[in-house]
């Protein structure tokens, strides 16, 4: 889907509902706590400058099939749904390989004033957050390896778009989904997805083929599979990501690339020699970006069993990053009689 496609066509339509079907599934629909898990030392960044990093998703450290395992349970669907006799030998033999690619539908602008959409090559840039800020296996991994906090974050789709500067509507680039640990509920859903597709492209399997690889791409973001690394079963986190899609086409004459890069930080704050520094972003390296946190970081930290910083200390520190002092919750969560240190 090379071309801009226009809303009035019932086919966009229909597919908009699918994909629509599949955000309302996953976004919040109120603003709600979110806690995000990070080394002290990450945490006085954030606080400080008043921004989040999102790493890329192919650059996440904690699995190494993360979002890859979509793919494993499309193909399992595809087979149930051939065994099933819902579709045909010669429709499997069209679906069967087909792998998300990182395209994604962004809306746009056309020439005429009205809004449509293609579907785009894209990098999705992830950062993650619990729904809990006492979640044990979490304190666990910063009990073993070093200082941690979990700092609380306020946000829905509306907040998190002022933060960066595109105003409360709904954005091209920004979503927000809680990750999916139902398998099951998954494989249904893509079922159901490429039943309903099969039917509105029944007479074009190049759109076919686009449509479901998009949806492909958008469920891999946010299902998870049920096994770590090491074969362990995958602990439920209550994981929220905000996901932040910047367009692979660069050029200056990309108005999707340029609108992205809009609500981008230029700069990114880090910490040389103990002090902390501004740092002009390299858009060409392409492992992280940055967000406005400013409108949706609340004053509200919760420390690790082990953190070296006292509540006074961190009381200290959220003050000198200009929170008002009245606001200012600061915690401690204990499982020294639980947990053993490393």
């Amino acid at each position: 889907m090379n071309k801009m496609l226009d809303p009035s066509d019932l086919k966009y339509l229909e597919f908009s509902r699918i994909l629509c079907d599949i955000d309302s599934n996953k976004l919040p629909l109120d603003a709600i706590p979110l806690f995000h898990y990070t080394p002290l030392k990450i945490a006085k960044i954030i606080l400080f400058s008043k921004q989040i990093r999102l790493t890329k998703l192919d650059s996440m450290r904690n699995d190494s099939k993360e979002g890859k395992f979509i793919t494993e349970l499309y193909q399992r669907s595809c087979k149930e749904l051939l065994d099933k006799k819902k579709i045909t030998d010669e429709q499997h033999e069209i679906i069967k390989d087909l792998e998300p690619n990182f395209r994604y539908p962004l809306f746009e602008k056309a020439n005429d004033g009205s809004v449509k959409y293609r579907i785009v090559s894209c990098t999705p840039y992830i950062v993650c957050f619990s729904g809990s800020e006492n979640m044990k296996n979490l304190w666990e991994e910063y009990l073993h390896k070093e200082d941690g906090c979990a700092l609380s974050f306020w946000l829905d789709e509306r907040l998190l778009n002022e933060s960066v500067g595109l105003g409360g509507g709904q954005s091209n680039f920004l979503k927000i989904f809680r990750v999916d640990y139902d398998l099951e509920k998954t494989v249904s859903k893509l079922k159901e997805i490429v039943l309903k597709l099969l039917e509105i492209f029944r007479d074009d399997d190049f759109q076919l083929k686009e449509s479901i690889v998009a949806v492909l791409s958008e469920y891999r973001i946010f299902v998870k599979s049920d096994r770590t690394d090491d074969g362990k079963e995958t602990k439920d986190e209550r994981e929220t990501r905000i996901v932040f899609l910047v367009p692979n086409d660069h050029s200056l004459n990309n108005p999707l690339y340029l609108s992205a890069k809009k609500c981008l930080c230029n700069q990114y704050c880090t910490e040389e020699d103990g002090k902390t520094v501004f740092k002009d972003v390299d858009f060409a390296n392409e492992k992280y970006v940055w967000i406005s946190a400013e409108g949706i970081i609340t004053p509200t930290i919760t420390l690790s069993p082990n953190c070296s910083l006292s509540v006074d200390d961190m009381r200290e520190i959220l003050i000198k990053s200009g929170f008002p002092e009245d606001c200012i919750c600061v915690y401690r969560h204990d499982y020294r009689s639980t947990m053993k240190r490393a």
